[in-house]
């Protein structure tokens, strides 16, 4: 018989009320499958938040992981650029170098310099603008950095978040110690990024270093360059200077050089007719006196002298007096000497004809080399070159050609001042021996000086041949 649990109801029937104990347990019963029920519910509705929470941490993992991926090939790209500028800033800086080396060299014309300086302006505002660029993609980077530093603190804050709701859900160990798996690997992928990142970072600040030492390297190379340009003007300013003064001076140089090639032109045209005037001369005078040298013992020299050679014929020793055999050779000379050189070939290109007595350095017991000596043979020279054109002139023959003879006919004495060897060479010659030969240099001659000579004498002396 079940037992009864039960209590009085006094207030309507005035009876008790009794409930069963399998009523109660069936109760009891119900009430749990109630609450098995709800917390099944529970489970299975956590299960699907935790599905979906795992489904979106995945999805924004792979976001960020994306992102990074991103950011990585940007900072890859910002790198590969950053040494394109550098190389292409250290090209530049070869090209100034080389700029301002070829403006040194050269001392080229402000046409030049100016499309140098044109060339260096446009070089520099491409260095600018590198360096401009340059300091977008630095700052670029340093977004893209900040961007990663941000993923990787969200990424932290995920992987936090996923621990927790794995502690929290209690799920089963093998899929938990997958999502730890996962939540290491995902850490160790965070931490090789992260020092990929500082590396970067620190690569970088060397990349910046660098920028500033060259960019300082190349003020320094533009400053030296600005003053090797305020240089080379000036310098060129002063060869402009010294090439106008240089000009001034060639342009005299070649004035003066035209004047003395206009008058060594008249010099060798001078020249010219006295060696034609003197070998025609020559050869007249050779003409009308050959058969009568060898006779006479004189000669005639290439310089047209004609020299009478001996001593006795002509005067007697220390003595003035023309002998009778030498007035008889004048006589017959002269008048044939003064027909030659007045003809009409001759006579307008001749300025004079000197007649010189020679002596010897013999004076007596006197010594040769002596002043006295000396003194004594030239009064002796001198009184006979006079006698002898005393004589001449007053032949009727030079009668004839007393006025023409008058001013151009001298007589000189030279005393021993022009002794000559055994061959008729003055002893200063090159072709003479240097001994005087006594004979020889007793001698009365008869010269004749050429117009020629006397012009181109007159422009040596007036300086304006040099």
């Amino acid at each position: 018989m079940s037992k009864l649990i039960g209590r009085k109801n006094t207030a309507t029937t005035g009876e008790e009320d009794w409930i069963s104990v399998s009523d109660l347990m069936s109760a009891l019963m119900m009430i749990f499958l109630l609450l098995a029920v709800f917390y099944m519910m529970f489970l299975d509705e956590e299960n699907k938040l935790q599905k979906i929470d795992r489904q979106e941490y995945l999805a924004q993992t792979a976001a960020w992981e994306s992102k990074l991926e991103s950011t990585e090939r940007a900072l890859a790209e910002q790198a590969r650029l950053l040494l394109e500028a550098d190389s292409t800033s250290a090209e530049k800086e070869k090209l100034l170098a080389e700029q301002a080396r070829l403006l040194l060299e050269a001392g080229t014309e402000s046409e030049e310099k100016e499309k140098l300086l044109a060339e260096q302006a446009r070089l520099l505002s491409e260095v600018d603008a590198i360096s401009a660029e340059k300091e977008k993609l630095l700052a670029e980077q340093a977004r893209l950095l900040s961007e990663a530093d941000a993923i990787s603190a969200e990424k932290e804050k995920l992987l936090t978040e996923q621990a927790r709701l794995i502690s929290e859900v209690g799920t089963e160990s093998e899929e938990k110690e997958k999502l730890l798996a996962e939540q290491a690997r995902l850490l160790l992928e965070a931490e090789a990024k992260s020092e990929e990142q500082e590396k970067l970072l620190a690569e970088q600040a060397r990349l910046l270093s660098e920028a500033d030492a060259i960019r300082e390297e190349k003020d320094k190379l533009l400053a030296e360059q600005a003053r090797l340009l305020l240089e080379a003007e000036a310098k060129r300013e002063e060869k402009d200077k010294l090439l106008a003064e240089a000009n001034q001076q060639l342009a005299l140089i070649k004035k003066q050089n035209d004047l003395k090639a206009s008058k060594f032109d008249a010099v060798i045209s001078e020249a010219v007719i006295y060696e034609d005037v003197i070998n025609e001369l020559r050869q007249s005078l050779l003409v009308e006196f050959k058969p009568d040298l060898e006779q006479w013992n004189a000669e005639l020299r290439d310089d047209l002298t004609f020299r009478f050679n001996e001593p006795r014929t002509l005067f007697s020793i220390g003595d003035a007096t023309l002998t009778p055999r030498f007035k008889g050779i004048l006589a017959d000379f002269f008048p044939r000497y003064i027909k030659v050189i007045t003809s009409d070939k001759f006579r307008k290109d001749i300025t004079e004809v000197r007649i010189e007595g020679h002596t010897s350095s013999i004076w007596g017991d006197l010594d040769p080399n002596g002043q006295q000596a000396y003194f004594n043979n030239m009064e002796l020279s001198q009184e006979r070159s006079k006698n002898t054109l005393f004589y001449v002139t007053q032949l009727p023959e030079a009668q004839r050609h007393a006025q023409w003879l008058k001013s151009r006919l001298t007589a000189n004495g030279l005393s021993s001042s022009k002794l000559v060897d055994k061959n008729g060479y003055f002893l200063d010659d090159p072709r003479s021996d240097g001994r005087e030969n006594l004979r020889n240099s007793q001698r009365a001659e008869f010269r004749v000086k050429i117009d020629a000579e006397s012009k181109i004498t007159k422009i040596i002396d007036s300086g304006k041949i040099e």
